[in-house]
């Protein structure tokens, strides 16, 4: 039995293409028409209550360029040399940038300034209304925290009034109405609140209409705004970026796109200028210093004067004071490079821990083009590293490895300077030297002139320095006003007045593709997933015996058809008994069960060929609930109908299904095997259908109903019944149950074995085969019973559409 299931079954796997091909599919289909439309109008009503409900989304562009450095690094510069070959690439900090555009601090900031915490919206039929720049008044709470949550509603009255109401604060609300005019701050549960006037031109009135305002968290909404921000480059050769928002409100997307863009051209001038400040601040810390000395200089020259009487000093060597001066003066440019030199070793020593980090004033004074090329690097390196982390995090490896690059340009640098001033040191001794030996010269000069000589040599330096820093301190402020900003707009914020979201024809269109598949994948499980027999097809593949009916299912089409199954389904077992023994044929009947049990009266005559000693026809079944009853009593009437006598013979004797609906307990079958009566028109009971139908009921409860049916007087009561009738149809049990259908059998001249639809599996159908080739039944023949008209694939060629033709 095993085997023959897995073939069957594997049979069934390899055809199934054929088993249920388009055509079924359509007809299945067809009959569930009214679910499909039911399912169709259900799924289009629920895509058009989402597509009304759903806020029109809106979407916004603008474009950007991003400026070259002009003081890039040599290392850049060569860089940029081998970009058409495609070696190295110098897109990498536009990429940087397309990174920037959507960090969290700029977003939040511009989100701050647009002050989105706030929203503002108003009720529709379906869905709310965002009203961003539509709202006749603004709220602003300047007592609130910007992570603050809380909601309430505003309407505009006439007068010029603003009724606050209904304050929402965590999970508490307060009803109280609080009035308010615009720019007086007034008292609410929300802290205090103060109503502007919205001047924009595309506010509304709205009077009488409740306005519902929320404070969200500043900081959330940020998040959203750039999480929703969509950054791109026009081109991989490019210097341009694309950027996309989306929103419900127009206005809104445009006003987020062109803030973003100014906030980011001010934090990259703040980033810019932060060398140009400490340079600034260095200059005049310097400037400061000198003023204090150069006065200190002055104030000794005239005590000095003052105190010798002097007003004028011999000029008796003027030839050597020529070139004595220009070596003063050589000097004295010496001292002024290793002050700055000095100056800018310490500044740079005094900077350790987080400081270490700090930009060096460039432009000091120093002059020694390696020095000044380091420092410019190590500024370009500093300020990359600050960036990075505020973005990154201090944790960040390529933060860590711009940190070490920095320490050792650091290292590079005060190495530089040491070994500058060292050289200096050693030029300022051989020029002091040579001072010092033309001084000697200067002995006839008086006492006073050397003394005065030093003194205003010491000014001279105090001063060349001091208005070198004021030259300094000028071009750096120039430098301060004169940044660029590092983005150009080359197209504002603007977009299409169409909505991008919802989809409304896709979603409709989906809604229908969903009604369609919804029935559709129910109907594919229920029915072609199904392992049950469904249809005559099913049995063909498999059977060899002879097919002598498909009977369709009875269905009931009155008024009350829908409370009958209700009562079906709460009485589930005494129902199916009572439908199966409903006898549905008559006279006058057209109905599509009666026709298929007509057709099968006309093949079992086909079978016989003519042989009217085949009377005697025995129903059996595989397992219960097949309708052998069901079956039997309308083939009797049928055949009654014709005016052939015929009698049913309930050999059931285990539960007389037949037998039930005239009493259980009618002397019967076993009463005349037991040898209780022998007196077969006692036993024989008249139908009221038909004048040519009776019925041999099953009898009393038999406690041994097998060893009953193998007597010889079963034999010798059929021998008697086909003395008086033409047909006999004995109602007889399942096969596979128990033995009394095998033992039945032998009086039997023909074998219909009833199969119901969606009761036996496909896969028991080559144990029925078996039972016809082990030869256990005579004659047998197969109906299909209970077949829906789903699974009757030729009702619409046969009983369902010519059953307004008669009989057949």
């Amino acid at each position: 039995m095993a085997e023959n299931i897995s073939q069957v079954s594997n049979v069934t796997t390899k055809k199934a293409d054929e088993e249920f091909n388009l055509s079924d599919i359509l007809i299945v289909a067809l009959n569930y028409w009214k679910w499909y439309l039911l399912s169709i109008i259900i799924c289009l009503l629920c895509a058009f209550i989402y597509v009304k409900r759903s806020p029109n989304v809106y979407q916004r562009q603008a474009t950007v360029m991003i400026k070259s450095e002009k003081g890039s690094s040599q290392l850049e510069s060569e860089a940029a040399t081998f970009e058409d070959l495609g070696i190295v690439s110098t897109s990498k900090s536009v990429d940087n940038e397309l990174l920037v555009f959507k960090t969290k601090r700029l977003m939040i900031e511009t989100a701050r300034r647009l002050h989105l915490d706030v929203d503002y919206s108003r009720e529709g039929h379906f869905r709310e209304f965002n009203l961003y720049g539509s709202t006749p008044y603004t709220l602003s709470f300047p007592d609130a925290e910007e992570d603050e949550m809380f909601a309430l509603k505003m309407t505009p009255e006439k007068g010029g009034k603003i009724r606050l109401h209904e304050f929402i604060v965590g999970k508490k609300k307060y009803m109280s109405d609080v009035y308010a005019a615009p720019g007086v701050p007034v008292k609410t549960p929300v802290g205090r609140v103060i109503v502007s006037k919205n001047e924009r031109k595309s506010a509304e009135p709205l009077t009488g209409v409740d306005i519902n305002v929320r404070k969200y968290n500043l900081k959330t909404v940020g998040l959203s705004y750039s999480a929703r921000l969509q950054t791109a480059l026009a081109s991989k050769m490019a210097s341009i970026i694309t950027l996309t928002m989306q929103d419900v409100s127009k206005e809104r997307a445009e006003e987020v796109l062109d803030t973003l863009v100014a906030v980011y051209n001010e934090d990259a001038i703040n980033d810019k200028n932060k060398v140009v400040v400490n340079t600034d601040k260095f200059i005049n810390e310097r400037l400061e210093t000198l003023e204090g000395e150069l006065g200190g200089v002055d104030m000794t020259i005239a005590n000095f004067k003052s105190s010798h009487q002097l007003t004028d000093i011999s000029a008796d060597a003027s030839a050597f004071r020529s070139s004595y001066n220009a070596m003063e003066q050589k000097a004295a440019d010496l001292q002024n490079q290793k002050a700055v030199a000095q100056y800018i070793l310490d500044y740079i020593r005094s900077r350790i821990g987080d400081n270490r980090y700090d930009v060096i004033p460039n432009n000091a004074g120093v002059k020694n083009t390696q020095v000044e090329t380091l420092i410019s690097q190590y500024n370009t390196l500093t300020l990359q590293r600050e960036k990075l982390q505020q973005d990154a995090g201090v944790n960040n490896p390529q933060v860590e490895d711009l940190g070490n690059s920095i320490d050792q340009l650091r290292t590079r640098i005060i190495s530089s300077i040491n070994s500058l001033i060292r050289s200096l040191d050693v030029e300022i001794a051989n020029t002091n030297s040579r001072v010092s030996s033309g001084s000697s010269r200067l002995t006839a000069v008086p006492t006073q002139q050397k003394t005065v000589t030093n003194v205003e040599r010491q000014q001279r330096i105090k001063e060349n320095l001091y208005m070198y820093l004021l030259n300094k301190r000028e071009a750096n402020n120039l430098k301060k006003n004169m940044t660029e900003s590092n983005a150009r707009v080359l197209d504002p914020a603007e977009g299409s007045d169409s909505p991008v979201a919802p989809r409304k024809a896709m979603i409709m269109l989906l809604g229908l593709i969903i009604g369609i598949a919804i029935p559709s994948a129910i109907l594919w499980f229920t029915v072609v997933g199904s392992t049950k027999v469904r249809s005559r097809k099913d049995i063909e593949k498999v059977l060899s015996m002879p097919f002598v009916g498909e009977i369709p299912e009875v269905v009931d089409n009155s008024r009350f058809a829908w409370l009958n199954k209700i009562r079906n389904f709460i009485n589930q077992k005494q129902n199916k008994r009572r439908k199966h023994l409903d006898v549905v044929i008559s006279k006058d009947s057209k109905d599509p069960v009666s026709e298929a049990i007509r057709v099968m009266r006309t093949n079992l005559h086909l079978l016989k060929a003519g042989d009217k000693n085949k009377k005697v026809i025995m129903m059996t079944s595989y397992i219960p609930g097949a309708g052998k009853t069901f079956v039997s009593s309308n083939l009797a009437m049928s055949m009654a109908l014709t005016h052939r006598k015929v009698i049913i013979v309930d050999t059931d004797i285990r539960r007389g299904s037949l037998s039930a609906q005239y009493g259980r307990n009618l002397p019967g079958v076993t009463n005349y095997l037991g040898g209780y009566n022998d007196n077969i028109d006692e036993l024989i009971v008249h139908s009221d259908k038909s004048e040519y139908l009776d019925i041999l009921p099953a009898g009393v409860n038999a406690p041994n109903p097998a060893e009953l049916l193998l007597l010889p007087k079963l034999e010798e009561l059929i021998e008697q019944l086909k003395e008086r009738y033409d047909y006999i149809i004995l109602d007889n049990v399942p096969a596979q149950v128990v033995a009394d259908a095998v033992i039945v059998n032998r009086v039997a001249d023909m074998t219909i074995f009833v199969i119901r639809a969606g009761n036996l599996d496909r896969r028991m159908l080559p144990d029925v085969q078996q039972l016809h080739e082990s030869g256990k039944f005579n004659n047998m023949c197969v109906v299909l019973n209970g077949v829906s008209k789903t699974h009757m694939y030729t009702s619409y060629y046969g009983y369902h559409q010519y059953q307004g033709y008669g009989y057949y």
